[in-house]
């Protein structure tokens, strides 16, 4: 019994010990992806030069009449190229009366013409002592479609636009598109009754399409022929 219980004792102990060498694995961590964050930087694509309306009237010429202020005109710099428009909107007169309808004589006063749809009116000249209106919005649109500005005319009739377009477009010349809405802006409260007589065949907007040269006047005149005046 007692050599059994030895036995015992003894084979407690061997299994003790193996237990204590016993060697824990440690688990092996799940290896973390690296992360690496790219930072594009995109280059814009070069965009169309825009032209920047500025404020900067020109002189009129003898013809036209005279501005209410001293006009200062400003030169092109090294970075810039700059395109003037002005001109006139007046009163193409001829004797009142005749152009409302009344009779008309053998020989016509100075200023008036036989239409060729019947009757008489104003010659679509601007004759010397015809005034200019006042309070006309003339709108310009560069290139004919892009955006619309606008200045009105002075107590004289005058306007003046200007515009500027970075000199390493390295364009000489530019299209515009100067027009009077005589139903819109404001004007027809102006002009209405009456029809214009420059430039020719304008309907109820009187419409310059054109080509204007760098750094140079640019002179475009409206007329218009009141029914009853």
């Amino acid at each position: 019994m007692r050599k059994n219980t030895l036995y015992i004792i003894l084979a407690f102990l061997i299994l003790t010990l193996s237990a204590c060498n016993l060697k824990t694995d440690a688990p092996t961590p799940t290896p973390t992806a690296e992360v690496i964050t790219l930072v594009v930087t995109a280059t814009p694509e070069a965009a169309t030069p825009e032209p920047v309306l500025t404020e900067t009237p020109i002189p009129p010429t003898a013809t036209l009449a005279p501005p209410t202020a001293t006009i200062v005109v400003e030169t092109a710099t090294p970075e810039l190229l700059r395109f003037y428009v002005s001109g006139t909107v007046w009163h193409d007169q001829c004797a009142p009366g005749l152009d409302g309808g009344g009779p008309t004589p053998t020989a016509l006063p100075n200023g008036c013409i036989s239409k060729p749809s019947g009757g008489v009116g104003a010659n679509g000249t601007f004759d010397a002592g015809e005034p200019g209106i006042a309070g006309i919005t003339v709108r310009l649109e560069i290139a004919c479609s892009y955006g619309a500005f606008t200045t009105v005319t002075d107590a004289n009739g005058f306007y003046s636009m200007s515009f500027t377009v970075p000199a390493d477009a390295g364009v000489s010349e530019q299209r515009i598109c100067l027009s009077i809405d005589v139903l819109g802006d404001g004007n027809d409260s102006i002009l209405i009754p009456g029809g214009w007589t420059y430039p020719a065949g304008s309907g109820t907007t009187a419409l310059y399409d054109i080509v204007i040269p760098v750094e140079q006047e640019n002179i475009y005149s409206f007329g218009w022929d009141y029914q009853f005046k």
